[in-house]
């Protein structure tokens, strides 16, 4: 029974996961560039669930297994981003840093 229950509980992490990985991969093949805005977007709201569901007492996000839904909230940049850069065909650089900035 263990072992089932812990099957079907990974299932929802493991789909979020999934689509994740899809939604960078489709980024990618579309523009050519790694989209690290998506995992921003997926950071971003993560935190402001956590911030609503501790501070303000589950008035906007219900403790039984509510959630906030903007499915408006990651399309509509990234089609922005993607599609100014697809038009333009802009080169993209990308910086590696050896040392950690100074204010770290």
């Amino acid at each position: 029974v263990d072992v089932l229950f812990g099957a079907f509980a990974g299932l929802g992490a493991g789909a979020v996961f999934a689509i994740l990985g899809v939604g960078l991969v489709v980024a990618y093949r579309g523009s050519g560039v790694i989209n690290f805005a998506h995992g921003a977007v997926a950071a971003y709201t993560a935190f402001t669930w956590d911030e609503l569901r501790n501070t303000t007492r589950g008035a906007y996000v219900k403790d039984d297994g509510g959630s906030i839904f903007l499915p408006w909230f990651d399309p509509i940049p990234e089609w922005g981003f993607l599609k100014a850069l697809h038009i333009n065909n802009l080169p993209v650089e990308i910086y590696i840093m050896n040392d950690p900035p100074v204010w770290l």
